[in-house]
C-alpha cells in the first residue's frame, strides 16, 4: 500500500465531496420553493423562532441521506486504496460520472414529485403511495395526467438532468487535487473525511441517531414536513409498510406489545371500565340505536355527506362553465352550511373512517 495509494483514495474523498454539495444544494433549493409555494403570507411571522432550527434540522436529513445513497462510490475509492492501477482508475472515472447523474438525477425527480405529492395529501411520500400498484394503476396514472403538470415537471427533469450532466463532466474532466507533498497530510484529511462521515449518517452525536421522532418541532404540521425529505419519507414508507404487512398485525403480539393479558383488559381500557364484558368482540364493540318512533315520524333535515378524497386544494379550480368540478353538489355548497379549513384526522381513508366511526 503506497503514497500514492492514499492520494488516489482523497481523490475519491473529493469527488464524493463536491458530488455531496451538488445533492445538498438540490435539497435546499427544493425545501426553500416548498415554503415559498405552499407557506402562507405569515409563514415567517408566525414561525421565525423555528425557521432556522427547520433548516438546520432538514440539512442534517439531507446529509444523512446523501450520504446513504453515496456510499457506492465511498466504496469504489475504498477499493482503490487497497489495490490501484490504470485499469481501475479509469474504471473508478466511469463508475463515479454514471453513478453520480443516475442518483442525484433519481433523487431531483423523486423531489419534483414529492412536491407534487404534497397537494394532494399535505404530507411527503408516506405508505400511501404503495397504492400506486396495489389499487388500479392505470386509473391513478389518468388521474396523474390530468390532475398534475406531467409535461412541465418532465421538462423540468430533463432540465435538470442536462445541468447534471454537464456539472459532472467539469468535475470529472477538470477538478484536480492540490498537490500535498506529505503523505501525514492526506492521511489526516482522510481521518477527519471519515470522522465526518459517520457523523452525517447518525446525524446526532447524542445517544440516539436521526430518527422520525426528531421531525416533531412544532404543533403546526407544515413546518414539521419541511424538516423532512422526500428519501427519507420513502425509507420511513417502506418501514411503515413492513410493520403493517408482517406480524405486528398478528392479535396476539398487538396485545402483548401494549401490556395486555387478553382482549377483554383491551376492552375494558377502551370503554374505561373495569366491569366484565362478554366473550364476543363484536357485541362489545358495536350497538344497535334503539328504533325511535319520534324520528319515524319526524325524519331529520341534516344530512352528513361524505367523499372520497375530494382535497381542498382542487376546489379553488371550480368555475361552473369552464372547470366544473362539483356538477350538482355545487348548489349545496352555495346554500348549505360548507367547511373547507379543516384536517382530516389520518392520512388515509380506513384510518379516517375509524376515526369517525369509533369517535377515537
Amino acid at each position: 500500500m503506497s503514497f500514492l495509494n492514499l492520494k488516489i483514495f482523497v481523490r475519491g474523498i473529493t469527488l464524493f465531496v463536491y458530488t455531496y454539495l451538488l445533492s445538498l444544494l438540490i435539497f435546499t433549493i427544493n425545501r426553500l420553493i416548498l415554503i415559498f409555494r405552499f407557506s402562507n403570507d405569515s409563514f415567517f411571522k408566525d414561525n421565525g423562532d423555528v425557521v432556522s432550527e427547520i433548516l438546520f434540522l432538514g440539512f442534517r436529513f439531507d446529509t444523512k441521506m446523501i450520504f446513504i445513497l453515496l456510499c457506492p462510490l465511498l466504496l469504489i475509492s475504498l477499493i482503490l486504496f487497497i489495490y490501484k492501477n490504470e485499469k481501475t482508475t479509469f474504471l473508478f472515472k466511469k463508475i463515479y460520472f454514471g453513478y453520480s447523474i443516475f442518483i442525484v438525477s433519481l433523487v431531483s425527480f423523486l423531489l419534483l414529485v414529492d412536491q407534487q405529492y404534497y397537494t394532494y395529501f399535505q404530507a411527503h411520500f408516506n405508505i400511501l403511495i404503495f397504492g400506486f400498484i396495489e389499487d388500479d394503476t392505470l386509473a391513478v396514472m389518468r388521474s396523474m395526467w390530468t390532475d398534475h403538470p406531467v409535461i412541465r415537471i418532465l421538462l423540468a427533469f430533463a432540465l435538470i438532468v442536462f445541468l447534471l450532466y454537464s456539472a459532472f463532466r467539469k468535475i470529472t474532466k477538470k477538478f484536480e487535487i492540490p498537490v500535498i507533498t506529505t503523505w501525514y497530510n492526506y492521511l489526516i484529511i482522510v481521518i477527519v473525511f471519515i470522522f465526518l462521515f459517520v457523523s452525517g449518517i447518525r446525524g446526532s452525536y447524542s445517544t440516539f441517531p436521526l430518527e422520525k421522532d426528531d421531525l416533531n418541532l412544532s404543533d403546526n404540521p407544515f413546518v414539521n414536513y419541511l424538516a423532512s425529505n422526500a428519501i427519507f419519507s420513502i425509507i420511513t414508507a417502506f418501514e411503515d409498510r413492513s410493520r403493517t404487512m408482517g406480524n405486528d398485525l398478528d392479535n396476539g403480539k398487538l396485545l402483548s406489545n401494549n401490556q395486555y393479558n387478553n382482549i377483554q383488559e383491551a376492552l375494558q381500557d377502551y370503554y374505561g371500565t373495569r366491569k366484565k364484558l362478554t366473550n364476543d368482540v363484536n357485541v362489545d364493540l358495536f350497538k344497535n340505536t334503539d328504533t325511535s318512533t319520534f324520528l319515524a315520524q319526524n325524519s331529520p333535515h341534516v344530512v352528513f355527506y361524505q367523499m372520497e378524497s375530494m382535497s381542498n386544494y382542487y376546489l379553488n379550480f371550480h368555475d361552473k362553465n369552464t372547470f366544473n368540478l362539483l356538477g350538482e353538489l355545487e348548489k349545496h355548497i352555495e346554500t348549505d352550511l360548507f367547511y373547507r379549513n379543516f384536517w382530516s384526522d389520518e392520512n388515509g381513508t380506513i384510518n379516517t373512517l375509524e376515526c369517525l366511526v369509533t369517535g377515537v
